[in-house]
């Protein structure tokens, strides 16, 4: 049976010259990232009771929860979430509208849980300025329902105070598999109509669009004062799609080369995006296989196309990433959670995919990049993502 241990990364070399092995590992601490965005204050503190990862092994070791939050409430929380994610902050904006993510409840068609209830409560209440906040559910409406009758589900409006309920309709992992299967297909396409109808079955522009269009709904959320809790179903797949595009729509500081990295070392490597799984790094079950990091790349690339003055990196930059994501030659995306990460000591083992790229920044400085860092109207720096459908290509 293979193991991750086999793979490429623990016995790749770089000549000690080049690049010591120990570069690139401590470029991000995702604490310093939550201090860029203000974090902790009076409403947000850091909770210590993952450090173990014996609340939940697939979050990060620090989570950022409301303040008034007791341990009780935390705990109860993340057992009436599935696999553990309770809600907990991803990004906190200027105007206190927070984005915080988690996995769908266990409520199946009439659970409920006084410590998740409170805890969203207590979310909202971090944010004086809305006196509501929305709860967006990236799955279609029948798979949610789906789940309800697994005993899963999705918040029932019933019992929390003061949330908007919002479905989008964003396929699961199997779909998406099939899209992209699909999408290889097209290569042998010998006529341009039969390349177009193709196109236009595999569904592969259409999923993009409505990554963007939820994220976009997300962002706009918080440019208008109001705070959004996001899952799907366990929180690791659609959820980092579309918090780290509503980050990246809201904040310039993630369309820099440096941003970008502490985004993903954020929203996906932190919060336990199933790298090895998705991605199918040693012989795994092939209906764990799906493109969720591809679509994240190719919707980035989207808004690259829309705005190309507005990213501080290239289309060269996101195709390096995405080919090393499937490489091996670096720890850096190596398993399925920090945890796993720790475990295995990538940082000790192997080298950093991010002291690599910082080796090579200039291949990736887009030369039409505008910065906006003199720039202080804020709405200058929202990305409106076009979603005509001739806008994506």
């Amino acid at each position: 049976m293979a193991s991750l241990e086999d793979l490429y990364c623990f016995n790749y070399q770089e000549s000690e010259d080049t690049l010591p092995q120990h570069a690139g590992w401590n470029f991000f601490n995702v604490q310093s990232e939550f201090q860029r965005q203000g974090v902790p204050n009076e409403e947000w503190s850091l909770s210590y009771l993952n450090t173990n990862y014996e609340l939940c092994d697939t979050y990060p070791r620090y989570l950022y929860v409301p303040s008034t939050c007791t341990n009780n409430i935390l705990l109860g929380s993340a057992k009436f979430r599935s696999r553990g994610r309770l809600p907990v902050l991803t990004y906190l904006h200027s105007n206190k509208a927070a984005i915080c993510r988690c996995s769908q409840p266990l409520s199946g068609f009439s659970a409920r849980c006084p410590e998740d209830e409170q805890m969203m409560y207590n979310i909202l209440c971090t944010n004086p300025n809305s006196r509501y906040m929305y709860v967006v559910d990236t799955r279609p409406r029948i798979n949610a329902f789906a789940n309800r009758a697994a005993g899963k589900g999705y918040e029932n409006e019933n019992f929390y105070d003061n949330i908007k309920f919002h479905f989008f309709g964003i396929e699961n992992i199997h779909v998406m598999r099939t899209s992209l299967n699909k999408l290889l297909d097209l290569q042998r396409s010998t006529s341009m109509s039969a390349f177009l109808s193709g196109l236009e079955n595999s569904g592969w522009l259409k999923h993009i669009r409505s990554i963007l269009e939820t994220a976009w709904f997300i962002a706009r959320a918080v440019v208008n004062g109001v705070s959004v809790v996001v899952h799907c179903s366990d929180g690791w797949d659609r959820t980092a799609q579309v918090c780290s595009l509503a980050a990246l729509l809201l904040d310039p500081f993630y369309r820099t080369i440096q941003g970008f990295q502490a985004l993903i070392e954020k929203d996906w490597l932190s919060f336990g995006h199933k790298f090895s799984d998705r991605c199918g790094y040693i012989s795994s079950d092939g209906k764990e296989l799906a493109p969720i990091f591809t679509q994240f790349i190719d919707a980035t690339y989207q808004l690259l196309q829309q705005y190309p003055y507005k990213f501080q990196f290239n289309e060269y930059f996101l195709l390096t990433l995405h080919d090393h994501v499937h490489s091996c030659q670096h720890g850096t995306f190596i398993g399925n959670s920090e945890k796993e990460r720790q475990m295995l000591r990538l940082f000790e083992r192997t080298y950093s995919l991010w002291g690599y790229l910082a080796n090579n920044t200039n291949e990736y400085i887009n030369p039409i990049y505008r910065c906006n860092r003199y720039n202080n109207e804020d709405s200058a720096d929202i990305l409106q993502p076009k979603l005509a459908p001739q806008s994506i290509v």
